[in-house]
């Protein structure tokens, strides 16, 4: 009787399991693509939650080493805003679930206010404006004016002013380097923090 032959062995890095995760580079395919669904009006985790996507902890370490796409974020967020005021005027407008029809002890069947879907969608609608006034104060924030009555740039956010110059340069097809991103973008806080200090 012959031994049976022994079954080549495996390597340590073939017994690894292999695991397929979400991108962790930074790749600018993808970050156009988050920008340009944030426009949409989907959120962040929406877009996270996307098969092939990274998830919301990368997007958030390429916000913080990337200026470029940090600014085209900040812009996107700005556009989500206004995604979302479309949003709710359609919540607002829909009454196609504020009734519905329930069966009485007698057996009879009528029509009611739905109040919890009423108090539901009140709710959605909040909560967007709620964030839309933090994320895009020029458009949703409390006004606040200079002294022509022009509103106060500095009420926009540097982030926000940032992202309107690199979008209206980029019109221009004048695109700035990550490095005259910083440089702007320390001019810019240097005289928000004088005008600051105004006050």
């Amino acid at each position: 009787m012959t031994d049976k032959p022994k079954a080549p062995r495996k390597s340590r890095r073939s017994l690894a399991p292999v695991t397929i995760g979400q991108p962790s580079a930074f790749n600018q395919a993808l970050a156009d693509t988050i920008c340009t669904q944030l426009t949409e009006g989907k959120t962040l985790r929406q877009i996270c939650d996307t098969k092939g996507m990274p998830d919301t902890a990368m997007v958030r370490r390429w916000i913080a080493e990337k200026p470029l796409f940090n600014l085209h974020y900040s812009r996107a967020r700005i556009e989500q805003s206004r995604a979302w005021a479309d949003q709710i005027i359609s919540l607002s407008d829909d009454m196609s679930n504020d009734y519905k029809d329930v069966t009485t002890v007698t057996g009879r069947k009528v029509r009611q206010v739905d109040r919890p879907h009423i108090e539901r969608v009140r709710l959605q609608i909040e909560t967007r404006k709620w964030i839309m006034a933090r994320v895009n104060k020029a458009d949703f924030g409390d006004k606040t004016a200079d002294s022509d009555g022009t509103p106060s740039m500095i009420d926009s956010g540097v982030k926000e002013m940032l992202g309107q110059l690199v979008h209206l340069l980029s019109q221009f097809e004048i695109h700035l380097t990550p490095d005259q991103v910083r440089a702007v973008q320390i001019a810019v806080t240097a005289t928000e923090d004088e005008a600051g200090l105004g006050h």
